[in-house]
């Protein structure tokens, strides 16, 4: 889901995740001192500017 705040440039985005990986991303976070959210701001970015493609395939 994404949903634009319309007091600011903003965005939502909400991603169901497995609890495991939802662990492993607070516990990743909090071992740099980061929120969850800016820890996987991080993280995306990083993927972004690396340019790296991953297939996508359904289960």
């Amino acid at each position: 889901m994404v949903k634009k705040n319309a007091d600011t440039d903003n965005v939502v985005i909400t991603v169901r995740m497995d609890a495991e990986i939802v662990d492993e991303f607070d516990q990743r976070a909090d071992s740099l001192y980061l929120s969850v959210s800016n820890y996987c701001k991080r993280v995306l970015k990083e993927w972004l500017d690396s340019g790296a493609h991953f297939p996508i395939s359904k289960k």
